[in-house]
């Protein structure tokens, strides 16, 4: 398996780890407009954990995009 694929990879599960079942089954109804809508009025809280976690899985997943793409 090519690193590039393997960063992606840890990339997506690292994002995983940061929603939990109830949350993704009670935003499953909300359309962007109302998530957007709560986000600009301060009213979504996010844990520095998630902070992190989602910043680290951009990074990774563009990483892997890049290697990929560049012929790893």
């Amino acid at each position: 398996m090519r690193s590039s694929t393997l960063i992606v990879i840890a990339g997506g599960l690292l994002s995983a780890t940061t929603f939990s079942w109830s949350e993704l089954r009670s935003q499953g109804h909300r359309n962007i407009s109302d998530i957007y809508r709560d986000a600009k009025a301060g009213r979504i809280r996010s844990s520095l954990y998630k902070k992190l976690a989602s910043l680290a899985s951009l990074i990774l997943i563009t990483v892997g995009m890049y290697l990929a793409l560049s012929g790893d």
